[in-house]
């Protein structure tokens, strides 16, 4: 693989980073205020796998009030 396409490839992984990041970030101060729309994407993982569960828990912050993910 060429340099300048290895490149594009590890800018086109980093911007899918941050926009994953901002989603998990406005979608937990969403939870957290009562207001999620991370249900229908959570059903795509299966009936076991509870998003809000992980969103509420207090594993989910990294600082108090802070999510994990605004630090990715």
């Amino acid at each position: 693989m060429k340099a300048p396409q290895r490149l594009w490839w590890i800018f086109g992984l980093a911007i899918a980073g941050v926009l994953i990041s901002v989603y998990q970030t406005i979608e937990f101060f969403n939870v957290r205020a009562g207001v999620s729309s991370f249900s229908p994407l959570c059903k795509a993982f299966g009936e076991g796998f509870d998003c809000h569960a992980v969103d509420l828990s207090r594993w989910s912050e990294l600082l108090p009030g802070f999510p994990l993910s605004s630090f990715a």
